[in-house]
């Protein structure tokens, strides 16, 4: 029996691996259709890309809307839905999946100070001492939209004397540096608009869609902050 796994280009690597990792009784082949987003495929868009599987089951992401017989008329060949989180795969087919290399993994939780560079002070550091006490393992410094200021860097720094990790908020550039020069540890965030800087800092930066551009230009962003 071999099965034909439908995805998408972000979730074409942890499909892989998760397939790799079983010890399955049947042939597989992975379709990686052109389209950041596997949910999003809808059912003339995976026609046109299959157009003859040669396969006996198609397997459709379980987020995909497409109805899997609706799918299955139109092909001639099986379809199911696969789970919602594709990890669950093995247990979708009954198999046990390989434990190797899994690791152990930890929660970040993240705790914004609104506003941050308007308050006092001394504010910003009992509501940081606040949240580190509700659980919080990051404060963030959140900046204010169209109002850059010129105290971002001593507010980062403060936190840090006290012992807390920092992270900054921003898109605006002199803020970004002020911030990652005075040690902040994760910038949230970098697209398009101010994807340049990257080359710039050190700390983490999170990269997110362009802003009413969806998420294919999440996949271009990445790509290119991976060729910096």
């Amino acid at each position: 029996m071999k099965i034909l796994f439908v995805t998408g280009k972000l979730a074409e690597r942890a499909l892989k691996e998760t397939l790799a990792g079983m010890e399955a009784d049947f042939d597989h082949e992975v379709a990686v259709l052109k389209i950041s987003v596997a949910a999003l495929m809808t059912m003339p868009f995976i026609l046109h890309a299959l157009r003859s599987p040669h396969a006996d089951l198609v397997m459709i992401p379980g987020l995909c809307r497409v109805e899997p017989h609706e799918l299955e008329q139109a092909l001639g060949i099986k379809v199911e839905k696969g789970p919602k989180d594709l990890r669950d795969i093995p247990y979708y087919f009954g198999v046990e999946k390989k434990r190797e290399g899994y690791g152990e993994h930890d929660l970040t939780i993240l705790a914004e100070i609104n506003d941050a560079p308007t308050l006092p002070l001394d504010e910003v550091l009992r509501k940081a001492r606040y949240y580190t006490a509700c659980g919080a393992d990051i404060i963030d410094v959140g900046c204010t939209p169209g109002q850059p200021a010129g105290n971002v860097g001593e507010i980062v720094a403060a936190l840090q004397s006290e012992g807390f990790r920092v992270s900054i908020d921003t898109f605006d550039p002199q803020e970004i540096l002020a911030a990652d020069k005075a040690g902040a540890e994760l910038l949230l965030s970098l697209n398009a608009q101010n994807l340049h800087l990257a080359a710039d800092i050190r700390c983490t930066p999170v990269i997110i869609p362009d802003f009413g551009k969806g998420l294919d230009s999440l996949a271009a962003n990445i790509e290119a902050i991976e060729g910096l």
